[in-house]
């Protein structure tokens, strides 16, 4: 982009104390062009930066005018760029997101799971007669209380078989 002061009759159409923006067209370049009005200038040394002043007619300026714009223009060209590098990093940052998302999903579902498989190995186990099998699920939430349940479950299947067996043997 380029940036410079042009004096107010060389900006066409430009009038008053607001800034203005603008889509021009420099040959096939489509340019953003920024006009803000300038009141005073100081004078600068050749090398020395612009020092600009009263930008906007106020009371303190004894309400100088317009003397011409600094104007700024902007090609298109790196504005679609600028916002492609935008959005690249935008889909960039969301994927990092999602991903961290979905890995903490899945650390918490098997956090979740993990006692209700630990019950389901505990049922695979009294299904096969192994009736001293107790699952070890320490929560203070329904599951703990199904796992509880599930034990006292066992140790008394398992006491009845005991008494059932020393039965049929005497």
């Amino acid at each position: 982009g380029a940036f410079s002061i042009m004096p107010a009759k060389v900006v066409r159409g430009l009038q008053g104390e607001k800034t203005e923006t603008r889509v021009i067209y420099e040959g096939a370049e489509k340019l953003l062009m920024v006009a803000i009005p300038v009141t005073y200038v100081k004078n600068v040394s050749p090398g020395e930066e612009l020092v600009f002043e009263d930008v906007m007619p106020t009371k303190e300026s004894g309400g100088r005018a317009v003397i011409g714009y600094a104007v700024a223009l902007l090609s298109f060209r790196h504005i679609e760029q600028a916002l492609q590098n935008i959005k690249k990093y935008v889909a960039i940052f969301l994927s990092i997101i999602a991903g961290v998302s979905m890995i903490m999903i899945s650390f918490m579902v098997g956090i979740e799971l993990s006692p209700i498989n630990r019950l389901l190995v505990g049922i695979r186990h009294i299904s096969k007669g192994n009736y001293a099998n107790r699952v070890d699920v320490r929560r203070s939430d329904e599951l703990g209380d199904l796992a509880d349940a599930f034990n006292f479950m066992s140790s008394v299947i398992e006491k009845s078989s005991k008494e059932l067996e020393d039965y049929s043997r005497e």
